[in-house]
């Protein structure tokens, strides 16, 4: 059970990344320094909210989960090529990682 709830979720977060790659390919962003900061705030916000959930209230396996939650987070949101899809990238992320059942 528990690994079909995991199948399931990262074939959730690959079709989201898949679809990141897409709208990425088809956006601009006129202000690519702006976006670096960007996406580097959303990167470290991603993380401290992984940090706030705290590792000790989730099994070693879901706490995996999370961190590759984390990991795919940061891969969109670097292949995010403007502002809105960062944003949504981010908050993919984060809801994912809220839908990890703690202990």
């Amino acid at each position: 059970m528990a690994k079909t709830k995991l199948i399931r979720m990262l074939i959730t977060i690959g079709i989201a990344i898949t679809m990141l790659f897409a709208i990425a390919t088809f956006s601009g962003c006129n202000d690519n320094s702006t976006i670096k900061e960007y996406r580097a705030n959303a990167i470290a916000e991603l993380r401290a909210h992984a940090t706030e959930i705290g590792e000790d209230n989730f099994s070693t396996e879901n706490w995996l989960v999370i961190q590759g939650h984390v990991e795919a987070g940061i891969v969109s949101i670097n292949a995010a090529e403007t502002k809105s899809l960062v944003r949504s990238a981010r908050a993919s992320a984060k809801s994912a990682i809220n839908q990890v059942e703690q202990n």
